[in-house]
């Protein structure tokens, strides 16, 4: 029956190698924490700027082109090319009613004579005046265009700090495996020491740290050197204080056996 070997002791190697792996994942979590939020801050800011500019070029344009129209003309979409339309417009007269639209816009105002940047269900809507009888110019942008390009650009830099992370746990784990080594020398020094050899070499340490641990297995096997060469003495003059008796005893003896007579 073979005898299972007891656990033996953690692997200092290996505890290492689990902190560095959850401390680089948590650095990782950190960093895309903190960078998803700086992204969405600053793309807000960003997409916002886009649809104040994206209005501004479009009141010139449409100044122009709208002026062309009668005034009761209606809602009317404006011809365009097929196209993926990702900004929309309208143009609202002061009573309320979408009198211009690109070809995607609701026909509802985005907005009600709100002035800047807002966000209506789910649009990002900037307002400005477009005439002097009180119409209004809305861009608008809907929360899904904007969420999803807030996510590409949050994937990648997650993405980013995750390889970083990976990539900083390795070379974590390859250098304290190289600083663990001069541990495993002296391991195997100190098990080939042998201090009662003549010239025997004690072990070396090669880090500051493991001078004490490499001084204490020194002094220890100094120290059972002299235990064992005092032994020794003791054994060898032990002899020699018990050899001239028993050698005189033997020769009591001897002479006893010559000199008695046969019966005793």
């Amino acid at each position: 029956m073979k005898l299972s070997r007891p656990p033996g002791p953690p692997s200092i190697r290996q505890r290492l190698a689990r902190v560095v792996w959850k401390v680089s994942l948590a650095w990782s979590l950190l960093v895309f924490g903190v960078v998803w939020a700086l992204v969405h801050w600053q793309m807000d800011k960003v997409l916002d700027g886009s649809l104040q500019e994206s209005t501004e070029f479009l009141y010139g344009v449409l100044h122009v082109r709208l002026n062309q129209l009668p005034p009761d003309a209606g809602s009317t979409v404006l011809p365009a090319p097929p196209h993926e339309e990702r900004l929309v417009w309208q143009v609202v007269d002061a009573n309320g009613r979408v009198r211009w639209r690109s070809h995607k816009a609701p026909h509802q105002p985005l907005a009600e004579g709100q002035l800047g940047a807002v966000e209506e269900g789910h649009w990002h809507v900037f307002g400005m005046h477009f005439d002097a009888d009180g119409s209004m110019l809305y861009v608008a942008q809907p929360d899904g265009e904007r969420e999803r390009a807030q996510l590409q650009v949050a994937g990648i830099a997650a993405a980013g700090a995750l390889a970083v992370g990976a990539l900083c746990a390795l070379w974590l784990r390859r250098r304290a495996g190289e600083e663990l080594a001069p541990l495993t020398t002296l391991s195997r020094a100190v098990q080939a020491y042998q201090p009662m050899a003549e010239g025997a070499a004690q072990p070396e340490a090669a880090r500051a740290e493991l001078m004490p641990l490499r001084d204490a297995v020194v002094h220890l096997g100094e120290r059972l050197a002299g235990h064992v060469a005092s032994e020794r003495a003791f054994s060898a003059n032990a002899a020699h204080a018990l050899r001239t008796p028993l050698a005189g005893l033997s020769a009591q003896l001897a002479l006893a056996q010559r000199e008695s007579p046969p019966e005793v």
